[in-house]
């Protein structure tokens, strides 16, 4: 990703018709050579279903990251693949991750983790949709079921 770019999520039914569902919250893993790298989670959406990252949203995470994880999060982003993938958490995989962020970070939750436990992710279930970065605006559509 590079800093003049932006990645528009907007959640969709399975003919593409977009899903109005606010709440939801999206994993993004970025890769170097093919290789994963980066996995980051954004959200909620809007009322429209619909989510924005920016180039500086991601980096505000990686930093953040790198702080606590010297070793791992230390690649610039500009140097990861324009090919991504975005992945939808079901209401398990959100509950779990709280369990074990408020667990070993107690005293640093975070902020993101506090909304996870009521997000709507546990009325959708989506396949992972792979995303190539391209211009400064990515616009994807994420077909979901809903359950």
């Amino acid at each position: 990703m590079k800093p003049t770019q932006t990645l528009v999520i907007q959640i969709g039914n399975e003919l593409g018709k977009p899903l109005l569902l606010l709440g939801i919250y999206i994993d993004v893993e970025f890769y170097i050579s093919g290789q994963h790298r980066y996995g980051f989670r954004f959200g909620p959406t809007d009322h429209n279903g619909r989510l924005r990252i920016t180039y500086s949203d991601v980096e505000t995470k990686r930093a953040i990251e790198a702080k606590i994880f010297l070793m791992d999060y230390n690649t610039p982003l500009d140097d990861c693949d324009d090919c991504l993938k975005v992945k939808i958490p079901s209401a398990d995989e959100l509950k779990k991750a709280y369990e074990w962020n408020t667990k070993w970070f107690a005293d640093k939750a975070s902020e993101d983790a506090k909304g996870w436990l009521n997000a709507a992710n546990g009325k959708i279930k989506a396949n992972e949709t792979s995303v190539k970065l391209h211009g400064i605006e990515t616009i994807v559509s994420v077909p979901c079921s809903v359950v």
